[in-house]
C-alpha cells in the first residue's frame, strides 16, 4: 500500500522497471503483455509481471539539453536579426545616395560653371570653387589642371 510519501532523485542509465500485480481474489489472473520496441512483436510476459527498460537521463544531461535548446533559439534569433540589419542597412544606403542626388547635381554644375568661366579667363584668381584641403579659393588655373580637359 502506498503511503503517499514522494522520493526524488535524478537517475541516468538503463533503468528496469518490474511490476507485479496482486488481485485480491485468489481466483483472478490477470494477462499481461508488451510490445518489443526492437521487433515491434508481442511478447509475453508472465502471469501478473510486467517489465520494462528505458533510460532516463541525468541532471546535467536534462539542464544540457535545455542549454542546448536555448542556444539554438538564439542562434536562429541571431540569424533574422542579422539578416534584418541587413536589409535595413542597404534601405539606409538608397535613401542616402537619393537624398544626396540634388546636392551632387548642384556639386557637378558648380564645376562646369567653373570650368567654363576659367576657359574664357585663365588667369582669374577665384573661380568660384573652393579647395577642399584648406578651404581657401581655387584658382583657375588649380580648377583646368584639374577638371579641364
Amino acid at each position: 500500500m502506498w503511503t503517499g510519501e514522494k522520493v526524488g532523485t535524478y537517475a541516468h542509465d538503463l533503468c528496469h522497471i518490474d511490476l507485479n500485480i496482486k488481485s485480491d481474489s485468489a481466483d483472478d489472473s490477470i494477462k499481461t503483455f508488451q510490445v518489443d520496441p526492437f521487433t515491434k512483436q508481442v511478447d509475453s510476459c508472465q502471469t501478473n509481471s510486467w517489465v520494462d527498460f528505458f533510460f532516463i537521463r541525468s541532471k546535467n544531461e536534462y539542464e544540457q539539453s535545455i542549454s542546448n535548446s536555448v542556444v539554438v533559439v538564439l542562434t536562429c534569433m541571431l540569424i533574422v536579426f542579422s539578416f534584418l540589419t541587413l536589409r535595413l542597412s542597404q534601405q539606409q544606403t538608397d535613401y542616402i545616395a537619393v537624398q544626396s542626388l540634388p546636392d551632387r547635381i548642384q556639386q557637378a554644375q558648380s564645376v562646369q560653371r567653373a570650368v567654363e568661366l576659367c576657359k574664357s579667363n585663365p588667369t582669374l584668381k577665384e573661380s568660384g570653387l573652393y579647395d577642399p584641403t584648406d578651404g581657401t579659393p581655387a584658382s583657375c588655373q588649380t580648377v583646368l589642371q584639374q577638371y579641364g580637359k
